[in-house]
């Protein structure tokens, strides 16, 4: 019997803060002192799964852990930061480990007339902070992760939930591009996208112009590039059917990543007159990727390989 792909969703806070309360030994001692290590959590989860299967149920083994927390501001939490930036650097070491971090919100004292106060240093005032967006983040990270729904001209199309090659370079190829994205940039993992009435599209990956927006889907005009990563099982849907739509509906660029035994391999498109075409050569295994637009960033595809198939 083949074992089960198990992929864990975190909300860190509300983990955290649990775990921080339930035990004597660290109820009384500051928040940041007391912390959960995700993937050990998480292998520690399954593997109370597992215990509790009958005898001839498949076991679940751990795919990917995926890690949703607040982030506090540089400016005016400069500790707190440091920790989070430290911490997220450390859980990732394992490549099933992805840590999203999204913005906290912070309130501001004001002055009678409505405007932000400011201190000697001329730095406004924090009132208040929260963390905002993590809860429906982690549930749409379940949702994505168990099927991927499309809509295509009134029609459902359910994809099945990518495997774990696919899954581990969706991961490590979003944090690229992050870690390349200048101002006014941002790469989002699985959202949907509208590119005519009746028709909603979902990339592996999408950078949009119009960062920190919390729209359930997008509109093409606040999209610079769509990714896919290419499978066998959707070779069809990833070389012919959505290129042409995400054409149609004016997409700038679109970077398709293709899995193959011997490392992933991308073409970077550039629509040109209302189709896509190559916007350089084909990038072959083991070769670096330099994309151009909408964004410079080299993506070291033997990295990524790496990723793919870890321990080699």
């Amino acid at each position: 019997m083949s074992s089960l792909r198990a992929v864990v969703v975190i909300d860190y806070q509300n983990i955290h803060l649990t775990g921080h309360g339930l035990f004597a030994c660290s109820r009384y001692s500051p928040p940041h002192e007391a912390l959960v290590d995700p993937l050990h959590f998480a292998n520690q989860l399954i593997s109370a799964r597992n215990r509790a299967q009958r005898p001839g149920m498949a076991h679940a083994v751990l795919s990917h852990v995926r890690v949703y927390r607040g982030q506090p501001s540089p400016e005016h939490d400069p500790k707190p930061y440091a920790r989070n930036q430290a911490q997220q650097a450390r859980w990732e070491r394992d490549r099933r480990v992805t840590v999203h971090l999204r913005p906290l919100k912070y309130r501001y004292e004001r002055d009678s007339s409505g405007r932000p106060l400011v201190d000697v240093n001329g730095k406004r005032v924090v009132e208040g902070k929260d963390e905002k967006g993590v809860d429906v983040l982690c549930a749409l990270a379940v949702v994505r992760e168990a099927l991927q729904i499309e809509l295509l001209d009134g029609a459902l199309l359910v994809n099945p939930p990518p495997g774990g090659p696919h899954q581990r370079l969706s991961s490590r190829l979003w944090h690229a591009l992050d870690v390349a994205a200048p101002v006014g940039f941002e790469v989002l993992e699985g959202i949907g996208m509208r590119t005519a009435p009746g028709r909603i599209l979902i990339p592996d990956l999408t950078i949009v112009t119009n960062p920190g927006s919390e729209k359930a889907v997008w509109d093409p005009a606040d999209v610079a590039m769509v990714v896919e990563i290419s499978s066998p099982s959707r070779i069809v849907n990833d070389r012919a059917i959505k290129p042409e739509l995400y054409a149609w509906a004016k997409i700038p660029h679109y970077l398709r990543i293709e899995l193959g035994d011997a490392g992933p391999a991308a073409t970077a498109y550039r629509l040109a007159d209302g189709d896509y075409a190559p916007a350089g050569d084909r990038v072959k295994p083991g070769q670096l990727l330099r994309l151009g637009e909408p964004f410079a960033a080299h993506l070291d595809l033997a990295r990524l390989a790496r990723a793919v198939h870890p321990g080699h």
